[in-house]
């Protein structure tokens, strides 16, 4: 241990004691946040069925931003084809400030053979400044720590145009075609 510590001072000898605490609390920082990630993929912590799918989609991936005012055919349709390439489909709030008539919403969406993830998501709207429904994002984040602020790179249409539609325009002359080609491998 004293030699760890003789060595630590040496490297950081011609550093102040401010910068040096600095560095050293960030580095701490990152270590434990590379541990902790790392634990949490190990024990796949978000359950056997969502777990390398959760880590992949929060705050990215493919996200159809809908609302409830929308026709019940159309939530279905996009439902069915966001289950097929792996995304989304994103609320603002709840109908009617009502749980219930969101239940009743989820289920005639999902009917027997569909399990498309639904979630709400207000900051989402926000951040990708969606102020018209339906709008298809494909986003990606760049790895970073909780405490970082990360780049947030994304292709945007909206309208009320297919999922396959808009991933073949983002595949065409979107900033994440090769992800968009991807997803349309599926």
């Amino acid at each position: 241990m004293i030699t760890v510590i003789a060595y630590t001072f040496k490297v950081f000898a011609d550093v102040s004691d401010e910068e040096w605490a600095g560095n050293l609390s960030q580095d701490t920082m990152d270590m434990t946040w590379q541990n902790l990630k790392s634990q949490l993929e190990e024990s796949k912590i978000y359950g056997d069925d969502y777990s390398d799918q959760a880590m992949k989609k929060k705050p990215g991936g493919l996200m159809v931003f809908v609302s409830n005012s929308m026709p019940t055919t159309l939530l279905q349709t996009y439902a069915k084809e966001a289950e097929k390439y792996g995304g989304v489909l994103v609320f603002k709030g709840l109908p009617g400030g009502s749980f219930k008539s969101l239940t009743k919403l989820l289920t005639a969406i999902q009917g027997e053979n569909n399990d498309c993830p639904m979630q709400i998501d207000e900051e989402a709207f926000e951040l990708y400044g969606i102020n018209r429904v339906p709008a298809i994002i494909l986003s990606k984040k760049d790895d970073c720590a909780p405490w970082q602020t990360c780049k947030v790179s994304y292709d945007k249409i909206i309208g009320n145009v297919g999922i396959k539609f808009a991933l073949e325009k983002f595949k065409e002359d979107g900033e994440l075609s090769n992800l968009a080609g991807e997803l349309l491998q599926q």
